[in-house]
This record gives structure tokens, sequence and C-alpha cells, in this order.
């Protein structure tokens, strides 16, 4: 049997990234079991109907990452709204066109329409990518379409390995899949399979075997080993479906043009290809609430059913604690409990336990999302908190719009080009090479925006009071992007907004207008002057008969 030697490549770097990364599984399995432990299957194999909540006596840390990743998904990617929207970069004035802007909000419909078919599944996913990004730092999501349908799946970070490329950004992943020899002779042919596949028994058809599939970027010099017939010019990844069974061998060769995997991460630390995430800075108090509620419900144990003390020698039947029980005693034996009552702190380990909640709570940003209750609070009172909860946010955010929602929209662009549905677009983008940017309209953002408006809206105030002074002060502003810039930060959509032909026509009009009305108002006065200089001259010359 010949050796597959691309085969053996890729199965050899897959074994070098998870040796190299051994240390993070240790890590990321702590974690699951206090956070996520359904996904506790680095270090251990999990049976299903196996109960995964037997390492948690405190349920606080699972609960805090449930409402990070809820809340995330809704201020992110709410399914009620649209979140992506696309621009023309430098050309503001430009994406005010009628046929530019016409032209964006096909595609934006497009796209969103693509993202949200029930084939797509995006909005659950995105919600487990979140809960992966919470718990481990890292999640992973692929994008790729099946029998002409988009799919998209988030996969356990366990399935997958990864390697930056030069830019620091994620362009080689290889992917674990075990799958029973049906579902894979459903998947690939039977003929590229193997002999281990032929005349297969019906006995064997549920044993799994060990599937992997690479994607690597066209510089891969791997590449260049890839027989010639399935390269694609211009293609910038390439992908390769490997059996790893008692053959190992090839069994299918694709490309793309966009990296098929979105892998987005929390936030990075130097040297480090994985992310950081909040579970990894709650560790110490979900550890220590773990312990903590293991002392306190034992302490609590021996109040409620405390020890007894008997004398030594004594005659005492069984003593009977139940309900009704009688005890018999012979002389002056007396039972009594170990621990007197009030001598006992439940209370104080109560209130430590509390403190060390909260501070998971506030690891897991919650206290940013949820309102606490207090008396009504004025506007600027609500968006001192917005502007506190952007802060905190917006360093993981921009980082999530560069690996998540970018790839996304880059994918989602791809496969409507590669399915010939991208419209075509107008004569003024064809012009120059206008470059299309993403614009991000989720809530979370949104809020961000729009303090931008309030900005202005508090430069006209102050500016009003020393216009008392000097009116001139506004010469310095330029109303016209003001006018502009609002309307961006309040969300309102692009349909509502004038165009800036239209726009200098209105003007125009406007002081045609103007000045038909001030000749109008002229024209009286003219005629008046007129008739007082002939009633004037009418007089001369009778004065000049009469002399």
């Amino acid at each position: 049997m010949a050796r597959d030697k691309i085969a053996e490549e890729i199965i050899r770097r897959d074994s070098e990234r998870r040796s190299s990364r051994a240390t993070w599984e240790v890590l990321w399995q702590s974690i699951a079991r206090y956070c996520l432990p359904n996904e506790a299957s680095f270090m251990e194999q999990i049976t299903p109907g196996q109960d995964r909540m037997r390492w948690v006596l405190d349920s606080t840390a699972p609960r805090a990452l449930e409402m990070f990743g809820s809340f995330l998904h809704t201020l992110l990617n709410s399914p009620t709204s649209q979140w992506i929207k696309f621009g023309i970069e430098g050309e503001e004035e430009l994406a005010w066109s009628p046929a530019v802007r016409a032209y964006l909000e096909g595609l934006d419909r497009k796209v969103m329409a693509l993202l949200s078919a029930p084939m797509a599944d995006i909005y659950s996913q995105l919600h487990q990518t979140y809960l992966s990004l919470g718990a481990f730092g890292t999640a992973v999501m692929y994008m790729d379409t099946v029998n002409g349908q988009l799919r998209i799946r988030t996969y356990h970070l366990d399935d997958c390995t990864i390697e930056e490329g030069e830019d620091e950004t994620i362009d080689s992943l290889t992917r674990v899949r075990k799958q029973s020899k049906r579902a894979a002779m459903q998947r690939f042919d039977a003929e590229k399979l193997g002999r281990s596949f032929a005349n297969i028994d019906d006995k064997k058809l549920s044993q799994t075997d060990r599937y992997l599939h690479a994607v690597i970027p066209a510089s891969d010099p791997l590449v260049a080993q890839f027989p010639k017939a399935r390269t694609v010019r211009g293609s910038n990844y390439y992908s390769v479906w490997v059996l790893d069974g008692e053959e190992k061998r090839v069994l299918e060769y694709g490309s793309y043009n966009t990296f098929p995997y979105m892998v987005p991460r929390w936030y990075k630390a130097r040297g480090e290809i994985y992310g950081r995430s909040p579970a990894m800075t709650a560790m110490p108090d979900i550890r220590m609430v773990n312990r903590m509620s293991d002392t306190i419900l034992r302490g609590a144990e021996k109040i409620v059913d405390p020890p007894l003390v008997v004398p030594d020698g004594a005659i005492v039947s069984p003593v009977r604690l139940f309900p009704g029980g009688l005890t018999f005693v012979e002389g002056g034996a007396e039972i009594k409990s170990l621990i007197p009552p009030g001598t006992s702190r439940i209370e104080t380990g109560n209130q430590l336990l509390i403190a060390r909640q909260q501070a998971i709570k506030e690891a897991f940003f919650t206290p940013l999302f949820v309102t606490p209750d207090s008396p009504v609070k004025t506007a600027t009172q609500v968006m001192q908190e917005v502007d506190e909860r952007n802060r905190a946010l917006s360093p993981m955010l921009v980082r999530m719009q560069s690996e998540l929602f970018s790839r996304i929209a880059m994918r989602a662009l791809d496969v409507l080009r590669a399915a010939g549905q991208l419209p075509l677009p107008p004569v003024e983008m064809q012009q120059g090479g206008r470059t299309i940017k993403l614009e991000y309209v989720s809530p979370l953002i949104a809020s961000q925006k729009q303090l931008e408006g309030l900005a202005i809206a508090r430069t006209f105030e102050q500016m009003s009071f020393w216009a008392q002074a000097d009116n001139g002060i506004f010469d310095w502003i330029d109303t016209d992007k003001v006018a502009v810039r609002i309307p961006m930060a309040n969300g309102m959509d692009a349909s509502f907004i004038k165009s800036k032909t239209v726009v200098d026509q209105v003007r125009k009009a406007r002081s045609d207008q103007q000045a038909q009305m001030a000749q109008a108002q002229l024209a009286p006065d003219a005629l008046k002057g007129a008739a007082a200089m002939m009633t004037a001259g009418a007089q001369v010359t009778k004065a000049n008969a009469a002399i």
C-alpha cells in the first residue's frame, strides 16, 4: 500500500499542535468543570447521559457565563434587528447617493437573508460561540455551503487546533471529526475511503473513525504537493479531508477565497495563540466559592443534625433522631448536642460567600448588563452607565469585529459571489475602485455611536452660552456635517436622509423663493415712490403755470 504523504503530514501537524497546547487543555478542563460542564471533555471521556454537574457545588459561575453569552448575543446580534451593514470606505458623501444607497441596502438585505436562513442556524451557533469565548477565550465557527445553502456550525475547541500567520491572524486550522463508517460512506465516495470500507459488514457500519479537515493558506509549502488538477488559480486557501484510520489517505480537496473558519479570541496575552477569557480571570474566586459552599453546607448540616454527646459507660438505647423517636436511658445519663446553640456563625461564611459570588459576576460583566434596582434615573445617569459599559467592553468588542463579524460578512459575500447573487454596483462605485466597508449597527454599538451625538449636543449647548457674547462662534462649525452625523449616531436608516444633490436643489429653490418674495415686497414701495414723484412733478408744473 502506497503511503499518502499529504495525509501523513496533516496528521503530524495536528499531533504536534496538540502536544504544544497540553497546558492549555489542563486549564480548559478545569474551567469547563466549573463553568461549562457539558464541554468538559478535554482531559476525560464523557459518556452520553452522564451527570456532568458533579464538580459544581455553587452554580454562580455557570449562570454568570450563561448570562454573559445571552447578553452579548442580544446586544450584538439580535435576531429582530439588522446587525451588519455596508458602507463606502472614506466616501461618506458618496454613500448618500441614491444609486449607491440602493445598492448598499440591497447588499445588506441579501447578506442578512443569507445569514438568517433556517439552514444557516446562525443565531444558536453565535450563542454557543459566546459561551466558548466567555469560558475558554477562544471559539471556532465554520461557514460553508451544503447543496447550495449556507450552513454555520460552532465546534468544540477540543476538536480544533490553530496556527497564526505572519500578521498574527489565524490562517491555518485542523478540525477532528469522529463519525461512523456509515456516515462517512454518505459523505465520501466509497472508492476514496479505501479497502477497509470495501464489502463492509453491516455490524461494522457503526464503528467510528477519525477524520481531519485541514485548511491552510495558498502560501503553505504543502500546497505544492497537491495534484495540479486539485488547485484553483486565485484561491487564497486550500482544504483537505483526511482519513486517520487503518489507512491514512486524502479523501477530498477543496479551495476557498476567504478563510471559512472564524476564530474569535476574547483577548490575547503576549506570545500566545489562544485567547484568554473572563472565566480565567474568575477562576480563583470560582474555586474558592465551591470550597466555601462545601464548608458552609457541612457546617449547616452539623447545626441541623448535630453530633451528640453520650456519657461513657451509660446504658442508652439506640438514639432515635427521627421525629417522635424515643430514646431510653438508665440512671442519670444525659444526651446533649456537641454544638450548643449560638456557637456556630454560619452568617459569617454566608457573607464571605456572597462577596466572592459578586466578584465572579463582575468578572463576567454581569453588573454592566443588568440594571440595578434604584429610583428613577436622569438621562445623564443612564448615559453614564452606558458609557461605563462601553468602555469596559470596547477593547474586546474591537477584536470581535475584526475576528468574527468582519469574517462572517466577508465569507457571506464570498458565498453570494460564488452563487452569482451579488447585485451589480452602480457607476459611481465602479469608477475609482471604491472599497466596501462594514458598519456594525447592533444595540451595543449603536449606544457607542450615540455618545457622538451626545457630544455634539453638549458642544452646541455650551457654545450657545458663549454665542450671547459673540454669535460668530458658530462659524467654526460645519453644520452640514452635523446634519449627517446626528442621524447616523442615532441609528436612523439612510433612506430617510436626502442626498447632497437633493439638498442643493431644495436650498436653491428656497433661495429663489425668498428672492421672489423680496422683489414682491419691494414692488409696492417702488410704485408708491413713482406715484409720489409723479404727484410732486405735477405740482411743480402747476406752480410754474401759475407764475
